[in-house]
């Protein structure tokens, strides 16, 4: 990444001191400076690539953790290339396929506030299954905010040429009926696996055709883009790892539909997809087994979630940029010393000090107890081995013990003058960010929790 300096162009939002960067040896300081001094200087760069607008408005902490908060957003920062292609898919991985995806969805009530409303938590699983214990049998499930059960209108395969109808209610089953009959009316139904190459996603086509007695499968092609007017989706057939010591029914192919309306096939391959819609165009709908309302009672919920870590702390180091180009002004964040820092949070290149630190180390233990319903957010210093400063972010993310860090910047010199420690509470329940000192959160923290010895939570 190129060297950037400069200042922020426009006015200072009130209540906000803008800084600017003395580039001494590569390393970075910060010093407050009037507002004059700054303005038309920087050309409206974007913080992360260095390239030019259109810009959008970007989030110091994601609205999906909590941080709607109108007075917490960057502006003319951000391009609409990185916040669009890179960090909103980036964000959605960490939000709902991460380590904190399931704490999120328990204890957080709402996300970003859409036409007036917030949108719920929810979890982006690979497989997902609710264990009916009364039965054994693993049905297609959801679980949403707060821990609810969602049961998936399906249909599965008993008997031949039996099948039994599972559905939260009857409106739901009739979807599903509906749509299956809409599919084994057409002389062609398509058949599509989904894999991923890199970034792009390919689509594997296999045309199942009528005869007028089976439906047979049809030579496989491969683009990445949906092209059938009548689509199956197809899902491998298995359980989950953890549903297999318990005491649950072997799963057979069965056909249900999620949210998104189309219709899925749980299968070994595309054949038994032609074998399960032959049986239902050769036998009437109304020859299936009695419709069963699925029960969400005592359950055990099985999920698979492909969790990169890498995504977990690119996100985090991109929440500390973030922080910073608010404390301490856009430019801050332009020095060279965050290059490193800048291009992992974009680009996934390149390496960072990053770790879980416990309870018992320095940054574990600078938070103290955890604030309810809040996130606990820090920027600090702290001393090279090489005798350098090295600037921290450190996260405690829905009351974790493990605190969480990155270091976003490292110099041969110290901040000047030296910056103390800045902390962010997060209250991810009502979208409001509050900056404190350390000796404010400290109060914060004593009032959250009567009779707590003020000397456990760190002065320093």
């Amino acid at each position: 990444m190129s060297a950037r300096a400069g200042g922020e162009n426009g006015t200072a939002p009130e209540g906000e001191i803008p800084f600017q960067i003395a580039e001494a040896a590569g390393g970075f300081a910060v010093h407050p400076i009037h507002w004059s001094m700054a303005a038309n200087i920087s050309g409206l760069r974007c913080i992360y690539c260095d390239q030019g607008g259109p810009f959008t408005a970007e989030h110091v902490v994601p609205a999906g953790l909590g941080g709607d908060d109108s007075a917490w957003i960057l502006r003319d920062c951000v391009c609409a290339r990185c916040n669009t292609a890179v960090f909103s898919p980036l964000e959605t991985k960490f939000l709902r396929a991460s380590p904190l995806a399931y704490a999120r969805l328990f204890l957080q009530p709402g996300t970003r506030k859409r036409s007036g409303a917030r949108g719920a938590p929810s979890i982006q699983a690979a497989a997902s299954f609710h264990h009916d214990l009364a039965t054994g049998t693993l049905l297609e499930a959801d679980m949403r905010a707060g821990g609810e059960t969602h049961i998936w209108p399906q249909l599965i395969a008993g008997e031949p040429p039996t099948f039994r109808l599972y559905a939260k209610d009857q409106a739901a089953a009739k979807q599903l009926l509906d749509t299956i009959l809409a599919a084994i009316t057409a002389d062609m139904v398509t058949v599509i696996e989904k894999r991923r190459e890199g970034f792009e996603v390919i689509l594997r086509h296999t045309p199942l055709n009528w005869d007028g007695t089976n439906y047979s499968c049809g030579v496989s092609f491969e683009q990445p883009t949906l092209a059938a007017d009548f689509a199956v989706w197809l899902e491998p057939l298995g359980p989950p790892s953890t549903a297999k010591d318990q005491d649950a029914t072997p799963m057979t192919s069965r056909l249900f539909m999620r949210a998104s309306k189309q219709l899925n096939a749980r299968a070994d391959a595309a054949d038994d997809v032609a074998t399960i819609l032959t049986v239902l165009r050769c036998n009437p709908l109304s020859q299936t087994s009695e419709g069963t309302m699925a029960r969400t009672g005592e359950a055990h919920i099985h999920q698979s979630l492909t969790i990169d870590m890498d995504v977990h702390f690119r996100v985090l180091t991109k929440i500390g940029i973030n922080v910073c180009a608010k404390l301490f002004g856009p430019d801050f964040v332009r020095a060279p010393a965050f290059s490193v820092a800048e291009d992992y949070a974009r680009l996934g290149t390149g390496n960072i000090r990053r770790n879980f630190i416990g309870k018992m180390t320095p940054y574990g233990s600078m938070f103290g107890p955890s604030m309810p319903d809040h996130h606990v957010l820090a920027i600090s210093t702290t001393k090279t081995p090489n005798g350098g400063t090295a600037l921290v972010f450190a996260a405690q993310l829905y009351g974790a013990e493990l605190t969480q860090m990155v270091c976003l910047a490292e110099s041969p010199i110290n901040f000047d003058p030296a910056l103390n420690t800045v902390l962010l509470h997060v209250d991810y329940v009502n979208h409001r960010i509050r900056q404190l000192t350390l000796e404010e959160h400290t109060v914060a923290v004593v009032l959250a929790h009567p009779g707590i010895d003020p000397n456990d939570v760190p002065e320093a």
